[in-house]
């Protein structure tokens, strides 16, 4: 009876392990489920065959999505990576096209927590033949004066007609357009304000309106207020007839009054006013007196005391009636 009585018990004994066994086993837990779902990834910008001028910037612009989410875009032109992006605001790159010219292939590569990767579609951008646009003057160390007239100067290597005009201190403070809209004709004569701030820091930037291609003065030009006199008529090139009236233009900030004279070549030849107002315009009757020529000047000089002049850029010419 005893043996019976052990057995029994040993038996219940191993029916309660088992199913406090099996009650560990069933806690309603789950193997944890492996992401394998790669992201997609795609371009906002360029589109698929997107044409640019050599030297303007591509900015590559790149969406993305994912079930857990992306961790970072890398970016390819022609199979190499040129950036990679984390920052999902959204992912981008600046590909700069200087020395670039010809079909590219860019895609793009997008990456999950779980290393899952994800390709876009590959798409074509060609860079057409580089162009540039180049200011020449002001480009550094200039001293113009407030009130005076000067030629704004750049090359014309772009297919803009028009390009517009920016005055900026230290290459990045704006000041005011010079002109918002001008003739691409590679020169622009500006007349600077009268109470233009005096400065030693101004550049100038050009920049054509279609292409957008730019470019600012290498190094800064000064603005003065120190006292001048500009001579813009005549100025060089002119043909002047003997006998008729011709009007003699300068700009000056002067109160004191000047003395305008004509030189042949380095010789004085006459003396067309002793002294008038600085107020820059002289009507001058030409004498038939003086002989033609091909080499004359005009020379302003302050009164009384002779400190400020200037003189014709250029020769000009008298001519027979």
């Amino acid at each position: 009876m005893k043996l019976k009585l052990l057995g029994f018990l040993f038996v219940m004994i191993a029916l309660m392990g088992i199913m406090i066994s099996c009650s560990d086993d069933d806690d309603g837990s789950t193997s944890p489920t492996v992401d394998t779902t790669s992201p997609t990834v795609w371009f906002i910008a360029p589109a698929d065959s997107f044409e640019v001028i050599g030297g303007i910037p591509v900015t590559m612009t790149a969406g993305a999505s994912d079930n857990v989410g992306v961790t970072k875009v890398e970016f390819y032109v022609d199979s190499i990576q040129v950036s990679v992006d984390s920052i999902p605001s959204p992912f981008e790159y600046i590909w700069g096209t200087v020395d670039k010219e010809g079909d590219h292939i860019i895609f793009l590569k997008a990456y999950d927590e779980a290393g899952n990767i994800g390709e876009s579609l590959h798409i074509l951008v060609t860079v057409t033949q580089t162009q540039t646009l180049t200011v020449n003057i002001p480009n550094g160390s200039e001293v113009w004066n407030q009130g005076s007239i000067h030629d704004i100067v750049w090359n014309v290597n772009t297919e803009d007609s028009l390009v517009k005009i920016e005055l900026f201190r230290s290459s990045t403070i704006f000041q005011y357009y010079i002109s918002g809209s001008s003739e691409n004709d590679g020169i622009f004569s500006w007349t600077i304000p009268d109470d233009q701030l005096t400065a030693t820091d101004y550049t100038v930037k050009i920049t054509g309106l279609e292409t957008t291609i730019s470019d600012v003065s290498n190094s800064g030009f000064t603005i003065t207020d120190s006292p001048f006199i500009q001579i813009t008529t005549p100025n060089g090139g002119e043909n002047w007839t003997v006998g008729t009236d011709q009007t003699i233009h300068w700009q000056d900030n002067l109160f004191e009054d000047v003395k305008i004279e004509l030189f042949r070549a380095s010789t004085l030849e006459a003396t067309i006013s002793d002294s008038t107002a600085s107020n820059g315009s002289f009507v001058w009757s030409i004498p038939l007196t003086i002989p033609v020529g091909s080499n004359y000047k005009v020379r302003i000089t302050s009164i009384p005391v002779g400190t400020i002049v200037d003189n014709s850029d250029a020769s000009f010419t008298i001519s027979a009636p």
